[in-house]
């Protein structure tokens, strides 16, 4: 590998970075923008998010913005939904609700 291959190499990483970093602040920013509306981990609020990721993706013209966005409501779309299905209730520690306490007897 010459230089100028491993310079486009290491600038194609740092747009991953850069994007992967600007979708994480999006996600952040909208969540609690749309709190008030769709902020309740409900089946309702993952598939709002999920329609304007995918609706972000039709409407917006191709480059990193409409990359993150796009990335940022899918992802925090499919969360709400695996929170709504109660799946990681189903599994012990992972809701952060660890019960391995309960068994203790206060005298």
């Amino acid at each position: 590998m010459d230089a100028k291959e491993l310079t486009g190499k290491i600038k194609a990483d740092t747009n991953g970075l850069f994007e992967t970093g600007g979708a994480a602040a999006i996600k952040i920013i909208s969540e609690q923008l749309l709190k008030p509306y769709v902020g309740d981990a409900s089946f309702k609020s993952g598939l709002t998010k999920l329609g304007i990721g995918v609706t972000a993706s039709y409407l917006l013209p191709n480059g990193a913005a409409k990359r993150m966005i796009t990335t940022a409501e899918i992802i925090d779309g499919v969360e709400d939904l695996v929170y709504a299905s109660g799946i990681l209730g189903m599994i012990d520690g992972l809701t952060g609700n660890n019960n391995s306490n309960n068994n203790l007897m206060v005298i």
